[in-house]
């Protein structure tokens, strides 16, 4: 054993040896190179079979005339393939005693399949074979999953023991790599053989689907390669980087099938198998299940029968399918309708094409013959939302028909209606419905030496956010922090055993921080590692209203400004917002979508008002009631004096007053009066009188009661009444007495 190992070395470093010089095109090992190459291209270079691809193995073994360049390829079989295989044990066993990597990994199941970023390996006549070894560490492989339940279940997921033979149905399976441990890694896939009398069109089954973790993660991808008119196939699962440093991955497959009605036997139970990693020697499976398939039935009396399809190419439609009038009655006055109720779908006029028809028995049209587009479109009619129509068919007598139309669908959705035939002998109702096959699955496990936090939104946790920042203290006391990527998620890098504290220091924009979520413990072993799922709240928002009040009386010393700008301030630093209160606003604004909380804390909003030149401003009332801005002006205030002067000859005719009355006149209009007396010193006086009306500067000017005998003389607000003495005339007479 000793001396066959030592040659397998031997050779393979000779090999080594060999290719290196080739490389270099020189020296006596060149040539024995050159001559291993030419031995190769006189054997021809034949591939192996590809493990890797087991449906391009089946094309090139059938001698597919799809092949590129309409060439035929040959493979070997395993039985075929020569021997010496094991020079290729031999680099792998140096490579393992000199600490590489080899591509191959027994004990993980790989079981030598050849991947895309392998060598593809040749069978030489007379030479051993030898295969490359891997170009990286972690180039694809295998994985040995295992199927642990496969059933057959309706589009509402329940398991079904019998099944109508033109059904479409799920196949649903759960597999389980969980004995594998932490060694799955991006790339890594495993196959399922799927069941060779099904069919998977296109139309019924997603060629791609995700397999998700309960937080929405695809932790594998789902390809379906079906065979030769869509019958059989295989399913590849291919993993991705979500799955990397976990342990127990398991998960559902649940995919959309019919059946193939020429490998089937109807009202009888039916086996169908599906097969994992049906290529590799080890890791193959087979699972078998038995189902009833029922068929068809004679129809008895049936005035109308209908059924949902699905539509190629656009799930967005559904296609509805009609019998009418298999009983081959007489109907008069016929009226056949449908109607999707309140659904909010409605049906596509264009679609409609009606058939005069000879059905079988069993419900099948055996001929037809078109009715003509015009005819039928006079019999049709629609509601006004198109959620309903009517065809009026007259009198049927005996004739049978077949009706195809569309709708529109939401996809996943269950869509019920009601198709009716009414007429003077019958009134038959048939209420169907359809749902859409939408292929999936789930996938998970459990994180392994790392932590691993989830960001959501506390009210959606389907919603994830971005851009959180932890704080995270090792066991020895060091930090790091990890933010979480466009997915919501961010893992650590691998982590010594311990538990870390994890403390959030920073939410996403729009989030706050939620007290008591954002610091936690998360243990952390060599076999497992630990997942937090933390929720931001929204940051609430609220909204604030101010208003201005202005205290001028009335702007009446018209300096009040068009407008005044108020500026917001959050925690007394500006926010940079400013609101405009002007007369065309109501002197009222407000400002919205403002956070109410910031880092965990409730912020306290207040308002400012930029100066107002010749006004005093005071602000009142909160954020949540609003606030309101007084602006006071102290209108400008004047006095008026004025004083009377008698100019009667000290009233030698006895005609002054005891008291005069004196109006003040403000731009023409009385304001005020006073009443000036001797004992006042025949004075008067108006004080704080507004010195401006609109703007505007008030003329004051006074008036005088009228006094009799006077008149009347103005000089400012002074006045001077003038009263002329009365004057009469003596006779007189002279008499002289001097004799």
């Amino acid at each position: 054993m000793t001396q066959r190992r030592g040659f397998k070395r031997a050779l393979s470093f000779i090999c080594a040896l060999c290719l290196m010089f080739s490389m270099l095109g020189s020296g006596p090992l060149a040539a024995i190179a050159e001559g291993l190459e030419g031995a190769e291209a006189t054997a021809g270079q034949i591939p192996l079979q590809d493990e890797a691809n087991p449906a391009a193995e089946e094309a090139r073994s059938a001698g597919s005339e799809e092949a590129e360049g309409g060439a035929t390829a040959t493979s070997l079989d395993d039985d075929a393939e020569p021997e010496g295989t094991d020079a290729s044990e031999a680099v792998e066993e140096m490579q393992a005693d000199e600490g590489v990597d080899t591509a191959s990994d027994s004990d993980e199941g790989s079981d030598g399949a050849i991947t895309e970023d392998d060598e593809a390996p040749v069978a030489v006549t007379g030479a051993p074979v030898l295969r490359a070894p891997a170009l990286r560490a972690g180039a694809p492989k295998v994985v040995d999953a295992k199927i642990t339940n496969f059933e057959i279940q309706s589009l509402s997921y329940s398991t079904l023991t019998s099944v109508f033979y033109n059904d479409t149905f799920y196949l649903a399976m759960d597999w389980d790599a969980s004995h594998l441990g932490p060694t799955i890694h991006e790339g890594d896939y495993f196959d399922i053989t799927l069941p060779g009398n099904m069919r998977f069109p296109a139309g019924t089954t997603a060629r791609d689907f995700d397999l998700k973790d309960g937080d929405g993660n695809v932790i594998a991808t789902a390809h379906v390669d079906p065979g030769p008119r869509d019958i059989g196939g295989t399913l590849r699962v291919t993993f991705t980087d979500n799955v990397e440093s976990k342990y127990d991955v398991k998960g559902t497959i649940y995919l959309a099938a019919k059946f193939e009605r020429s490998l089937i036997t109807t009202g009888q139970s039916n086996t169908f198998s599906i097969t994992i990693n049906s290529d590799v020697a080890g890791s193959s499976q087979t699972t078998d299940i038995g189902v009833i398939v029922t068929g068809p039935k004679v129809l008895v009396d049936e005035h109308v029968g209908k059924w949902g399809e699905a539509v190629d190419g656009d799930p967005n439609v559904a296609e509805w399918v009609v019998r009418i009038n298999h009983a081959k009655a007489t109907l008069t006055n016929a009226v056949f309708s449908d109607t999707l109720g309140s659904s909010g779908e409605s049906y596509i006029p264009g679609s409609f094409r009606l058939q005069r028809v000879e059905f079988d028995p069993y419900g099948n049209v055996v001929t037809a013959t078109n009715v003509p587009d015009d005819e039928l479109a006079s019999m049709l009619s629609f509601s006004a939302d198109g959620s309903s129509f009517t065809i009026d068919f007259g009198t049927i007598e005996g004739q049978q028909y077949y009706l195809r139309y569309r709708s529109t669908y939401t996809p996943t959705t269950t869509l019920r209606n009601a198709a009716t035939i009414s007429s003077n002998e019958v009134n038959k109702t048939f209420r169907g419905r359809y749902i859409s096959a939408d292929s999936g699955g789930t996938g998970g496990g459990s994180l392994a030496s790392r932590i691993k936090i989830i960001k959501v939104d506390e009210d959606d946790v389907t919603t994830v956010l971005a851009d959180a920042v932890f704080k995270v203290t090792a066991p020895d006391g060091s930090t790091f922090t990890l933010t979480t990527g466009p997915d919501g998620t961010v893992t650590s890098d691998i982590l010594t055993q311990g538990s870390y504290q994890v403390e959030e220091i920073q939410a996403p924009g729009g989030y706050e921080i939620i007290p008591g979520e954002s610091s936690f413990t998360m243990e952390v072993t060599p076999a497992g590692g630990a997942i937090r799922r933390v929720k931001n709240r929204k940051a609430s928002t609220i909204e604030i209203s101010v208003k201005k009040v202005w205290d001028d009386a009335d702007n009446q010393d018209g300096i009040r400004p068009a407008s005044v700008t108020v500026r917001l301030l959050a925690d007394g630093a500006d926010t940079g917002q400013t609101a405009v209160l002007s007369e065309a606003n109501g002197w009222t604004a407000s400002f919205s979508d403002l956070d109410e909380y910031k880092d965990g804390r409730k912020v306290a909003y207040t308002v400012e008002e930029l100066e107002v030149e010749g006004y005093a401003t005071t602000v009142t009332g909160d954020a949540a009631t609003g606030y309101t801005i007084t602006n006071v002006h102290e209108p400008e205030l004047v006095s008026v004096e004025g004083s009377k002067t008698w100019d009667d000859d000290g009233d030698r005719d006895g005609a002054r007053p005891a008291s005069i009355y004196i109006r003040l006149l403000a731009d023409g209009a009385e304001v005020a009066g006073r009443i000036a007396t001797e004992a006042s010193g025949w004075r008067w006086s108006f004080g704080d009188l507004p010195k401006y009306r609109d703007g505007r500067e008030i003329s004051y000017t006074v008036v005088e009661d009228a006094v009799p005998g006077y008149t009347p003389e103005y000089s400012g607000f002074d006045v001077t009444n003038t009263h002329a003495p009365g004057k009469t005339s003596v006779s007189v007479s002279k008499a002289w007495d001097d004799a």
